[in-house]
């Protein structure tokens, strides 16, 4: 499965990493990029991706709710 997370805080890398470990994709976006660095170094397995935006990885997403 891929899995774009918006934030790269301590529960979006606990998260992230354990996704990551179960065999996922794990996209991490933000504005923070010292932190996104962090978050992504933090597995030098290369199990983590880091991108500013979800987006340039994911397809658009759609809203659950149908509106834009």
């Amino acid at each position: 499965m891929r899995i774009g997370i918006i934030g790269a805080g301590n529960v979006a890398q606990a998260l992230g990493g354990q996704w990551a470990r179960a065999g996922h994709e794990v996209v991490f976006g933000g504005l923070a990029a010292a932190r996104l660095l962090e978050a992504t170094t933090a597995f030098v397995l290369g199990l983590w991706f880091a991108g500013r935006d979800a987006q340039a990885v994911f397809p658009p997403l759609v809203h659950a709710g149908g509106r834009d």
